[in-house]
């Protein structure tokens, strides 16, 4: 690895997740392992929903622990089809990335939203092409034209000063797989050649980022037929000013995954691509000698299959996941006929990994995108 990365303290504080015994319900697990020390925060879930049949899209807060919806928005106007969120705990904000329906009138693709405490207000707006003045327009809080391209994926930095962006005909136009943009203004800051994700590990002075990955079989697909090839565990760092990609290290029994820059104690919680496996696959794993700490599937832990773009939101310490998940159920006759004979159930889980049980399920609207995770 590159010298000229910094060195610093390990990104999260040492949180022990393998000692904890059995508890006689989970509700009571889940308070137990949160409420050690008397913290003054409490674990609280973000999700979009949007109920395509009555063009209605809100934001919906639960409160994780408890199992209960505390907070829906009033119906936000303008937001398409939401394909992912990401959230900035500085400020307290949700943005939202839109793909367009095809039923859908006009949209903007980036919106921004001001939450904590159950409360909801509409901060900006931001077109993702820059002609024919489509900033000045969203600024404005004027209604889109319908010439705005759709955003595939969003993240936001650490400290809350930059959003990354993905888009459509944006490699094409500018070589750039993602943009960089300034979270309060929506200007264009700089391109990025590479892709990142939200799960990704932020150096403490947010200049890289670190993807690692444990080992793994994964199927593929070779002249039309499936086989499954062995991948390597690796870390590999970007450097998130001057666009540099250093080359990724290979990691024998996946020792070590942890960033250049720090240990992390908690363990890594990783969700495998579902294009590769057979169930929505979560592994947990020692991140000093690799050991293999736990393994779950979504689907055959919960009954439901994660819903919108496929993540996982990690709580602090490494033992509790929270996810959006979606249950599909047959209709009824008078349900309207674009429901293709199904409706769909939407719901926030949070899971304890380690003994691979459910411990809260709140149901919240259909077609939610990704949950993500807060502490209010």
């Amino acid at each position: 690895m590159d010298k000229r990365l910094p060195s610093a303290r390990a990104s999260r504080a040492r949180l022990v997740v393998l000692a904890y015994g059995l508890a006689a319900a989970a509700a009571l697990l889940a308070l137990w392992l949160w409420n050690e020390g008397e913290p003054s925060t409490s674990p609280v879930a973000y999700v979009l929903c949007g109920d395509d049949l009555l063009d209605e899209i809100r934001a919906y807060r639960v409160d994780l622990l408890a199992g209960e919806m505390t907070g829906v928005s009033e119906p936000i106007d303008w937001l398409g089809d939401p394909h992912q969120i990401a959230y900035d705990p500085v400020r307290s904000r949700l943005y939202i990335a839109s793909m367009n329906k095809k039923w859908s009138p006009p949209m903007w693709p980036v919106t921004s939203l001001r939450v904590g405490g159950g409360e909801f207000e509409v901060a900006a707006r931001f077109p993702a092409n820059r002609d024919n003045n489509l900033l000045e327009k969203a600024r404005a809080g004027k209604a889109p034209d319908g010439r705005s391209r759709e955003v595939y994926g969003i993240v936001v930095s650490p400290d809350g000063n930059e959003l990354y962006v993905r888009y459509g005909w944006l490699y094409e136009e500018t070589g750039a797989h993602m943009q960089v943009w300034d979270a309060d203004t929506g200007e264009i800051l700089r391109g990025l050649p590479n892709f990142i994700e939200s799960h990704y590990e932020w150096s403490p002075d947010g200049d890289y980022v670190a993807q690692i990955w444990p080992s793994h079989d994964r199927r593929v697909y070779e002249d039309g037929e499936a086989v499954t090839k062995a991948r390597k565990g690796g870390v590999r760092v970007i450097n998130m000013r001057t666009d540099e990609r250093f080359g990724t290290d290979y990691l024998e029994d996946n020792e070590s995954l942890h960033p250049p820059w720090g240990r992390i104690e908690e363990p890594l919680v990783h969700l495998f691509d579902r294009a590769y496996m057979e169930d929505e696959e979560v592994g947990v794993y020692d991140r000093d000698t690799g050991e293999v700490l736990s393994k779950l599937g979504i689907r055959q832990l919960t009954g439901l299959t994660l819903a919108g773009n496929p993540a996982i939101a990690v709580l602090e310490g490494g033992r509790l996941i929270a996810v959006a998940a979606v249950k599909r159920t047959e209709a009824p006759e008078s349900y309207p006929p674009r429901s293709l004979g199904f409706k769909r159930e939407g719901y926030v889980v949070l899971i304890d990994v380690m003994e691979r049980r459910e411990i809260t399920r709140t149901q919240v609207g259909a077609r939610c995108t990704n949950a993500v995770v807060a502490y209010e």
